[in-house]
């Protein structure tokens, strides 16, 4: 079955690390995908169970609650606010964490593909969904699992956990630089956009889908800058909303 999982699949998780282009190239003949993003979700699932377990969840969520900026908790009563984060570190919630994660990050991977098959069909390229979608796929499994190396060392570096913001805790970007407080929603969540870890990203997916598609790398990377420029637009939006 196309995009199925065998060893030779599961090989190429491995080449992804040392031989990319590879990689890259051989979706051109078949679609494989279910590999990837089985990793990268599992990777996300190991990264969640890192904060739960070197944090706690009732920390994160007690954290989160103490942001005045942010308009959806800053009218709970003290009350409630303890009674959320009760609730943040009980079964039943860890389970919708850890479910949300399985199934959200399939999903996420899906919609971004569409959209990048799409402005590569307007630029001239040849691929079909699941080669697509095996390019996201793939190039996301280096990153997922550099963000996990760096969480678990940011973390058990960390003389106070508690004070630990996960929202931003590998300072990476402009924003880590900004006084949250005091900083423009929009122009905060821009500067949390600037991440270099994530332009890394945009750079070899943009030469991966290069290598599956026969397009320039310049192209593909414009491309993928673009969208992912409506959607830091669209987080600024979002940001001044709550």
């Amino acid at each position: 079955m196309e995009g199925s999982l065998d060893g030779v699949h599961v090989k190429q998780l491995i080449d992804i690390f040392f031989s990319p282009g590879k990689v890259f190239e051989l979706l051109r003949e078949k679609a494989v995908f279910i590999p990837p993003i089985v990793a990268v979700t599992l990777l996300g699932i190991i990264t969640f169970a890192v904060f739960a377990n070197l944090i706690g969840l009732e920390s994160i969520a007690r954290k989160q609650l103490e942001n005045t900026n942010n308009r959806m908790t800053a009218n709970l009563t003290e009350e409630q606010k303890e009674t959320a984060i009760r609730q943040a570190g009980s079964p039943v919630r860890l389970g919708m964490d850890y479910g949300g994660i399985a199934v959200g990050t399939p999903i996420s991977m899906l919609i971004v593909a569409g959209a990048v098959l799409g402005v590569l069909s307007l630029a001239g390229g040849k691929l079909k969904f699941g080669q697509v979608l095996g390019v996201t796929a793939f190039a996301a499994v280096p990153f997922a699992l550099l963000s996990l190396v760096m969480s678990v060392a940011v973390i058990l570096a960390s003389p106070d956990r508690d004070s630990l913001d996960i929202t931003n805790l590998i300072a990476t970007n402009i924003g880590a630089f900004l006084n949250k407080d005091t900083t423009n929603k929009a122009l905060y969540s821009i500067a949390g956009s600037m991440d270099l870890i994530t332009l890394l990203h945009i750079a070899f997916l943009g030469w991966g889908l290069s290598k599956a598609s026969r397009l320039s790398f310049t192209t593909c990377t414009v491309l993928v800058t673009a969208l992912w420029g409506v959607l830091v637009l669209a987080k600024a939006g979002l940001a001044l909303l709550f």
